[in-house]
């Protein structure tokens, strides 16, 4: 209000508007078709960030958070504000990977974080810990992952820590 109290003439303001270049429609479309090439240019050469990788980020903390429980990829969707198919597609672009190759991913891992953590866990007791209720299907599951057994993968972890 400062501007009022120092003399400011609205007037001045309204010529400053309408001294301002008047452009047509297809101008302003062809202006702002350019702007949007430039910015994709932008960012498919990396010199910034799209909001569709933090959408993945955003997801993929999400997803740590739940790990032993059940979660939904709608679920998901809604969490992060956005529509399942930009979901989807932020998480094919960024990791390459459908909501269901992620989800089981990262319960594998944190079966191997659990088993690094807790030197004498059983598969059954890991697997629950990391949502899965069976453990004979996470095993089946496990092995077409990683190529071999969960067992396996117990007895090495095993085996390194004598070793050291």
């Amino acid at each position: 209000m400062k501007w009022l109290q120092n003399g400011f003439n609205p007037e001045v303001l309204q010529n400053a508007f309408n001294e301002q270049p008047v452009f047509e429609k297809e101008s302003l479309e062809n202006m702002l078709n350019l702007f949007s090439m430039l910015c994709d240019f932008i960012v498919s050469k990396g010199y910034i960030r799209s909001r569709r990788l933090d959408i993945a980020s955003e997801a993929l903390r999400w997803m740590e958070k739940r790990i032993s429980g059940p979660f939904l990829f709608p679920d998901l969707a809604k969490h992060l504000g956005y529509s399942q198919n930009t979901v989807l597609n932020a998480l094919k672009k960024r990791l390459n990977m459908t909501f269901r190759q992620l989800r089981v991913l990262k319960k594998i891992e944190a079966f191997e974080r659990i088993v690094l953590e807790n030197p004498g866990v059983s598969v059954e007791d890991a697997a629950l810990k990391a949502g899965y209720n069976d453990a004979s299907y996470f095993s089946r599951v496990y092995k077409k992952v990683r190529s071999t057994t969960p067992s396996a993968f117990i007895k090495s972890v095993g085996q390194g820590s004598e070793v050291r």
